[in-house]
């Protein structure tokens, strides 16, 4: 598997994963969330960005727009 597909496997695995609510983060209690739309909000909110910039081939992007 390339690089860019397992990168693009961990983005779908990330939108699909259930998380630790923050407000029920208690000492040895927490309500999980798995709802889709909650995970895929979280997910946006959080990491996107980063993972974003992680996945873009800048090198190219920047060539291809000064006309290398």
């Amino acid at each position: 598997m390339r690089n860019y597909e397992w990168e693009l496997c961990a983005r779908e695995v990330k939108f699909r994963l259930a998380y630790v609510a923050p407000e029920s983060r208690v000492v040895g209690a927490g309500d999980l969330v798995d709802h889709p739309k909650k995970i895929a909000l979280n997910y946006l909110k959080g990491y996107f960005l980063i993972d974003l910039f992680v996945v873009l081939p800048l090198p190219q992007v920047s060539c291809l727009s000064l006309a290398c």
